[in-house]
Order: structure tokens, then C-alpha cells, then sequence
């Protein structure tokens, strides 16, 4: 599985939201400017007058599980500390075989972690094949050559 089909896009991409008084901004694999407070990050909040704005998520992922329901993983985002807050981006990444547009964002305000699915060809599972091509495993002869 690769999160690069989900950052693919020239430019972050923003992510639907119950608020109207604030706008996501994500961009998962390409960390991004948008302004002062978000620099290198892959998700900033701008309110809708664009006087403030927060950093969400960095560059760092903390962990990748398996996730519940239709995704077949949850990555989470290492949290980024901002003024008194922190705060973190999940991504429920699921398998399709066009990629879907982000679902609407869920915000966990006690917390400040916002989550939200998307599903692309690049969330499936894939076999992953042994790249030497004899289907051996272990050291090579030339890698034990070269130990001795």
C-alpha cells in the first residue's frame, strides 16, 4: 500500500467540513507552505476570514494500523504543537479502484484531532514479490564473499 496516489495533486487539496467557519487544506505525501503558522506540513485549519490558521499534521506519521469498518488502514499523523494546543491529523485509507474524494472531515474538538477517509487504487493491498527474481531468500554468495 502507498499513500503517494492520495498526494499526487500539484497543489493540497482542501477537505470537506461540517464548519464554516474554518477550512482544511491536506496534501498527505507533499508537505506545503500556506502561510506563517503552516509551513511543512500536510494539513492546515485557516479560518474562513483567513486571519488565523493552525498547523494539523507534519510530515511524521506515528503509526499505521488496521483500521474498522471499509478502510484497511488508519495513519496517523504525529501531533504538531502550536501556541498551548497540538493537534493531529488520521487518514482512514481505503481500497477502490478510482480514487475517491475525501469524506467530510471529523473534527474531535476535546481533543483536536481530525479525521477523514479517502479511498484510491494506491490504498489496496498488493503481493509484494521478491525483487532478486531466483525466489531465494537469505544472503546472496556475493554478500557472504564480501563479509568474508
Amino acid at each position: 500500500m502507498s499513500l503517494e496516489g492520495i498526494g499526487k495533486a500539484s497543489k493540497p487539496l482542501p477537505v470537506p467540513s461540517q464548519s464554516t467557519s474554518w477550512t482544511y487544506i491536506v496534501s498527505a505525501c507533499h508537505p506545503f507552505k500556506k502561510n506563517i503558522n503552516c509551513t511543512d506540513v500536510t494539513m492546515c485549519q485557516t479560518s474562513s476570514d483567513k486571519r488565523q490558521s493552525f498547523p494539523v499534521a507534519g510530515t511524521k506519521i506515528e503509526k499505521c494500523s488496521k483500521a474498522d469498518g471499509e478502510a484497511l488502514v488508519e495513519v496517523t499523523y504525529a501531533a504538531v504543537p502550536f501556541r498551548k494546543d497540538s493537534r493531529q491529523m488520521i487518514i482512514n485509507v481505503g481500497c477502490a479502484s478510482e480514487p475517491t474524494d475525501p469524506s467530510k472531515l471529523v473534527e474531535d474538538t476535546g481533543k483536536h484531532t481530525y479525521t477523514f477517509s479517502i479511498s484510491t487504487p494506491d490504498g489496496c493491498l498488493r503481493k509484494v514479490t521478491n525483487s532478486g527474481g531466483s525466489g531465494s531468500s537469505g544472503l546472496s554468495t556475493g554478500s557472504i564473499i564480501v563479509i568474508v
